[in-house]
C-alpha cells in the first residue's frame, strides 16, 4: 500500500462538519445499484464511508463507482466479501477454491497469487476493500460459520496461507481485513443468530485463535473485523441485565485494551454486521451503536440498507449529547482517512477502468486452469474399499446423482445468493451414462423419498454428491431431513457402487461414517466439480491431504493416493 499522506488526513479532518465524521462511521450493505441515483443520493445526504455490495453485475458497480466517487468529499470504501474471489458477490469474476481446499497444498506464493489476482480484478470496476481473508482456526466440525471458509484446524497453517493473501491482496492497494476477532471456529453457534461463546482459556486463545491476528497485524494487514463472541477469558464485563459476558464487539477490554494497545494494531476496527442476532438478542440499535464506539469500533458495518439512516441520527444524537465523545470520533475518523490514504483514494485513484478493460481482467474461464489445478491439489480421498473409484466403463449403464444443497438452493435465491449449481449429471451423460438426477430437498414425504429410494437401488452406480456450505443465518451444517434419511433407510448397503463426494463440508461423513467410497473436495465451485469429475474416471491423479482433522475418523494429513488409468470417457 501506498504511504499515508498525513497532511490530506489532517486537512481533511479539519475540515470536515460532525455530520461528515458520523457519516464515515459507517458502511452499509446495498443489495442493487440498478437505479444509480438513488443510491448515490441515500450515500452523499448520509457521508457514508463506504457501501458493500452483494450480487451484482460488474457494469452495475463500475457504474455507481464511476458516478459517486469524482464528487464525494471523501471517496468511499467500496467493498464486499472476496474471501474466494470476487466471483462469490460478482456474475462475471472469478471464483476461486474455497481457503479449506487450499489448506493442504497451499503456500503463501500461491496464496499472495490469489490475492493479487482478486485485488486486480476488484480494482477494475472500483472496489478497493475486501472482508478477507478468514483467520479463524476451524477447530469444530461443527461451526457453522467458518468451516471451509478457514484454511485448517492448524493455527501455523492458517498464519502461513493468510500472510501470502493479506501481502496480495495490499500489494494491489486493496485493503485485506483479517476476521473474526479474536477468533471464531471454535464453537457450533452462529453469531448471525446468537452470541457465539468461545469457552477456552487465555492460554489456548493465545495459541490457536489469536496468533493469526497477530501474523496478520505483522504484515500490516489494513483492517480488523471483531465479531460478536462471548470469551469470557478476555471480559470481565457483564451485560447489566443478561448478566452474560459483552461480545467482543461491544468490548472495551478486547478492542482497545487487547486489540489496539496490547496488539499495536493501529489499522481500521470495524464491526461484523451490527444487524446480527449476536448484537440485536443483547442490545437494541442505539445502545448497539454507542457501545461499539465506545469499545474502540472504527467502522460500523450495517449489511442491510432500508433503514442505516436511524443508526446515523442516533450516533449524531450520542455525539451531541456526550454520550459519544468527539475526541473517539475524531480518532475513528483519522483512522479511516489514514486507511484511505493507503490505497490512493486521496489522490484519485478510483475510478474504474474502461469497460473493455474490465471485461478484459474479468474475461469468463481465464483462470479455469489455475482454479482447477488448485482444486485437483486439494482433491482428497479417504475411503476407496471396494475399490469403485476410478470407474472404467460407465456407458450405457443405469446411474442415479443425488445432489445434497445445504442450504438448499430456494434458501439461498430467498436470501439474494447465487444458487448453488451441479454439472455431474450432465458430465456423466456426457460419457454415455443413464442418469437419474435427483436433488434432494427437505419438503418431500416420507413416502415420497421411500418411492426415490427405492429406485436408486436398482442403478449401476449411485452418485451422493453433498454442497454444504457455511451461509449466514442458516445455524447448522446438518444436511436436510431426507438426506440424512437416505442413510436411515440403508442406501450404503442397499445400493451398489455409492460414491460419496463433498463438495464442502469434510465433515459431513459424520452422518455416514461407515461409507465405504469417500472423496472430500471442500469447495462447489464448477471448476472444482470438473476436477472431482475426472476424477472419479481416473483421469487425472488424486494426491491430496486433509487439511483438518476428522475425529475419530482420520488425522489431519490423511489421505488415499489415486492414480491416473489409461481408460477413456
Amino acid at each position: 500500500m501506498k504511504p499515508v499522506d498525513v497532511n490530506w488526513v489532517e486537512q481533511t479532518l479539519a475540515s470536515m462538519t460532525l455530520e461528515e465524521k458520523v457519516g464515515q462511521l459507517l458502511i452499509v450493505g446495498f443489495w442493487d445499484f440498478k437505479d444509480t441515483e438513488v443510491v448515490i443520493k441515500r450515500v452523499n445526504d448520509y457521508h457514508l464511508g463506504g457501501i458493500f455490495h452483494f450480487s451484482e453485475s460488474y457494469k452495475d458497480i463500475a457504474a455507481f463507482v464511476e458516478a459517486v466517487q469524482p464528487n464525494s468529499k471523501i471517496p468511499l470504501f467500496i467493498s464486499s466479501d472476496y474471501e474466494s474471489g470476487t466471483g462469490f458477490y460478482l456474475k462475471e469474476g472469478t471464483s476461486f477454491p474455497r481457503p479449506m481446499a487450499r489448506g493442504y497444498a497451499g503456500t503463501e506464493e500461491s496464496e499472495y497469487e490469489i490475492g493479487k489476482m482478486i485485488a486486480l480484478e476488484g480494482k477494475s470496476y472500483g472496489a478497493n476493500y475486501t472482508f478477507s481473508p478468514v483467520v479463524d482456526v476451524n477447530i469444530d466440525p461443527m461451526c457453522p460459520d467458518v468451516n471451509i471458509r478457514a484454511y485448517s484446524d492448524d493455527t501455523d497453517t492458517v498464519c502461513r496461507l493468510s500472510r501470502g493473501y493479506i501481502k496480495g491482496i495490499q500489494d494491489q492497494c486493496m485493503l485485506a481485513t483479517a476476521k473474526h476477532f479474536p477468533g471464531n471456529g471454535g464453537t457450533f453457534m452462529d453469531q448471525h443468530i446468537s452470541t457465539v461463546i468461545i469457552d477456552y482459556g487465555r492460554d489456548d486463545l493465545e495459541k490457536l485463535f489469536l496468533k493469526p491476528f497477530r501474523e496478520a497485524i505483522a504484515v500490516g494487514v489494513g483492517a480488523i473485523m471483531v465479531a460478536h463472541l462471548e470469551v469470557p477469558a478476555l471480559t470481565t464485563e457483564k451485560h447489566p441485565k443478561i448478566g452474560r459476558t459483552v461480545p467482543a464487539s461491544m468490548s472495551y477490554e478486547v478492542i482497545t485494551e487487547l486489540l489496539k494497545k496490547k496488539m499495536g494494531f493501529e489499522g481500521i476496527v470495524m464491526s461484523d454486521a451490527l444487524d446480527m442476532g449476536g448484537v440485536m438478542g443483547m442490545y437494541n440499535r442505539e445502545e448497539a451503536n454507542i457501545k461499539a464506539i465506545n469499545a474502540g469500533t472504527d467502522l460500523l458495518l450495517n449489511f442491510f440498507p432500508m433503514d442505516f439512516e436511524k443508526d446515523y441520527e442516533l450516533i449524531l444524537r450520542n455525539v451531541n449529547n456526550g454520550t459519544i465523545s468527539m475526541e473517539r470520533i475524531d480518532d475513528a475518523v483519522r483512522t479511516i482517512l489514514k486507511a484511505k490514504s493507503k490505497i490512493g483514494l486521496d489522490k484519485g485513484d478510483f475510478r474504474p477502468l474502461p469497460l473493455p478493460e474490465i471485461e478484459q481482467t474479468l474475461v469468463s474461464g481465464a483462470k479455469n486452469h489455475f482454479c482447477q489445478d488448485i482444486a485437483q491439489k486439494g482433491l482428497t480421498l479417504l475411503r476407496n474399499i471396494d475399490g469403485i473409484l476410478p470407474i472404467f466403463d460407465i456407458k450405457g449403464k443405469n446411474v442415479t446423482v443425488f445432489s445434497i444443497f445445504g442450504p438448499e438452493n430456494k434458501v439461498l435465491e430467498g436470501q439474494g445468493v447465487y444458487p448453488l449449481k451441479e454439472i455431474a449429471s450432465k458430465r456423466l451423460a456426457e460419457r454415455g451414462a443413464k442418469v437419474d438426477h435427483i436433488e434432494v430437498v427437505s419438503d418431500w414425504t416420507f413416502v415420497e423419498l421411500r418411492a426415490i429410494y427405492e429406485r436408486c437401488k436398482t442403478s449401476d452406480y449411485v452418485f451422493v454428491n453433498f454442497y454444504i456450505v457455511p451461509s449466514f443465518a442458516i445455524g447448522t451444517l446438518i444436511p436436510n431431513i431426507n438426506a440424512v434419511r437416505l442413510f436411515y433407510l440403508g442406501i450404503l448397503t442397499q445400493a451398489k457402487n455409492v460414491v460419496i463426494t463433498s463438495f464442502g463440508d469434510p465433515w459431513v461423513m459424520i452422518h455416514f461414517h461407515t461409507a465405504c467410497t469417500y472423496l472430500c473436495a471442500f469447495d462447489q465451485t464448477i471448476n472444482t466439480q470438473e476436477v472431482a469429475i475426472k476424477a472419479w474416471f481416473g483421469e487425472l491423479p488424486v494426491k491430496g491431504r486433509m487439511p483438518v482433522e476428522m475425529k475419530n475418523l482420520f488425522n489431519r494429513c490423511d489421505g488415499i493416493d489415486l492414480e491416473t488409468t489409461n481408460s477413456l470417457p
